[in-house]
């Protein structure tokens, strides 16, 4: 669904929904599985590609609510090419920067009746998004702030900004032991084995990113 006609009357805006417009999505996927005695090994990669239209993208923002209306930066440099636009619209932006290329590695592998292990391994490709830089763009004035007073009178800021290639290693560990007649089972598993980056925050954005971490379980059955 999409933005379609508006009208004001009496203060009010009123927005019709329409699904005019065209939508695209291809994918590529590879899987591949395979077992050598007590080892199983699955491979899974993929490329996409995601586009999304309508009439009302890159349409006027006369009519749009203040509220719902955003500064867009297309280009890796505040002083790019600016552009006001709707929340909308920018969420059909973000639509259209797909992941291109994902991959996933898996090793499962059963070295005893008691202990086994999981080794986990996944890429994605560089892409772009829009993201919130945190500052507002005054549209008369064609300046932006981070303090600013008149908030009423700014817009946010969303910014393009490339996200690297990443890969990351999860791994598990597992073992089982029999205690007083009963089964216990200690688990560890680790996230994130070398503590590389996620980018899941972009350059010069505030936020987390959560580095090796590390998760103990115990199990007891009776």
């Amino acid at each position: 669904m999409s933005r379609g006609d508006t009208r004001a009357a009496d203060g009010i805006t009123y927005i019709t929904a329409t699904n005019a417009g065209s939508g695209e999505y291809q994918r590529l996927t590879l899987s591949y599985q395979y077992r050598w005695g007590d080892h199983e090994f699955w491979l899974h990669t993929s490329h996409s590609e995601n586009l999304t239209s309508s009439r009302s993208y890159d349409s006027s923002v006369d009519a749009v609510p203040e509220d719902e209306i955003v500064a867009y930066v297309s280009g890796a440099n505040i002083n790019s090419r600016i552009d006001l636009i709707s929340l909308d619209d920018l969420g059909r932006l973000n639509d259209d920067f797909s992941r291109p290329v994902t991959a996933n590695l898996s090793i499962h592998s059963q070295w005893t009746d008691a202990f086994k292990t999981s080794l986990n391994v996944s890429y994605q490709g560089a892409y772009t998004s829009a993201v919130d830089t945190g500052e507002w763009y005054f549209a008369e004035r064609n300046t932006f702030c981070t303090q600013c007073e008149d908030l009423e009178l700014a817009y946010p800021v969303y910014q393009d900004i490339h996200r690297p290639a990443r890969t990351l290693v999860n791994a598990n560990l597992q073992y089982q032991l029999r205690a007083f007649n009963q089964a216990i089972k200690l688990s560890l598993e680790i996230d994130n084995l070398l503590d590389q980056r996620t980018y899941a925050v972009a350059n010069n954005q505030q936020g987390v990113e959560t580095g090796r971490s590390f998760w103990v379980g115990l199990e007891y059955t009776w």
